[in-house]
């Protein structure tokens, strides 16, 4: 089981590069305990951070909790570019489910680099970004079986809502572990 986005916490801004393309008005990037926080000013258009996972051909889902500030209500949250493909192959857009948690599926038709994008507002306000997953759709179907919300590298969250911090579980020792093919 992987979450494939470099740095899903996010701990640092080493795997997440600001582009704020389109524009003199550049949006910021900080990171805070376990999460991004892009933040626009008025007239910024297309601002967003991104990283670049390798991935094989399949099926996958990317998920996020995302939070915001001064009561804006985004219409772009998350966009995935195949860079093989040459084509944005899943895009989520604030329909209902934002703030909260998001989700979409998607395919990859052959093995590629992705450019996930998560976007900053295009207003003088904040989206913050936590949970961030990017995972193989029968990898989360197997943890969500098991009560497995989100993981990365340093454990897995099990309560569902709360921010990594709050209820990140260590993994077991590895001579615990059992595999089953």
């Amino acid at each position: 089981m992987r979450n494939l986005l470099h740095n899903p916490r996010p701990s640092g801004t080493a795997a997440w590069l600001l582009h704020n393309e389109y524009s003199n008005q550049p949006a910021s990037m900080t990171v805070t305990a376990d999460a991004l926080t892009l933040t626009g000013v008025d007239g910024s258009n297309n601002a967003y951070a991104s990283c670049k996972p390798v991935v094989p051909a399949g099926e996958y889902v990317i998920a996020c909790t995302v939070s915001g500030t001064s009561g804006y209500t985004p219409n772009l949250l998350i966009r995935v570019w195949d860079t093989t493909a040459k084509a944005y192959i899943c895009t989520i857009n604030a329909d209902g489910q934002y703030p909260g948690r998001v989700k979409q599926s998607f395919t990859v038709a052959a093995d590629t680099t992705l450019e996930v994008m998560v976007q900053a507002p295009n207003a003088a306000a904040s989206l913050t970004y936590s949970h961030l997953l990017l995972t193989d759709a029968s990898n989360l179907a197997h943890m969500q079986e098991l009560g497995v919300t989100w993981w990365c590298g340093d454990g897995y969250d099990r309560n569902g809502g709360g921010r990594p911090s709050d209820a990140l579980v260590g993994y077991p020792p590895c001579e615990h572990w059992m595999v089953v093919a």
